[in-house]
């Protein structure tokens, strides 16, 4: 059951980074990201196996974080409830930083800044 949750989740997040990157839009050369983006290459063989990196790496950071707080369920629950609340410190704290949290949360500016 663990390997189909994570072998879906890694396929949605690779489809979607996929068709993103091999968007016509994204990859024309006025494009704003295309200093990020343009990683999957033009060519059939060099394109398939990115598709496939691109899934086995998602996956393996899938199975590897859900079985690190398994660890940590079974040593002591706290320290798991630690990592998540500092997980979500974090992700939280680059979002106020790079100032997307106003964005996030789809709302008029005055409640979104609240």
């Amino acid at each position: 059951m663990l390997s189909i949750v994570a072998s879906t989740t890694a396929f949605i997040s690779a489809v979607i980074t996929y068709d993103w990157d091999t968007s016509p839009s994204n990859r024309a050369q006025n494009n704003k990201n295309v200093a990020f983006y343009c990683f999957v290459p033009d060519q059939a063989t060099p394109r398939a196996l990115c598709f496939v990196a691109m899934l086995t790496l998602t996956m393996a950071h899938t199975l590897a974080r859900t079985f690190s707080c398994a660890l940590l369920m079974v040593s002591k629950a706290s320290y798991l409830m630690y990592y998540l609340l500092g997980d979500l410190a974090l992700f939280y704290l680059v979002k106020l930083v790079r100032r997307y949290l106003r964005y996030a949360t789809n709302a008029d500016p005055a409640a979104s800044t609240f």
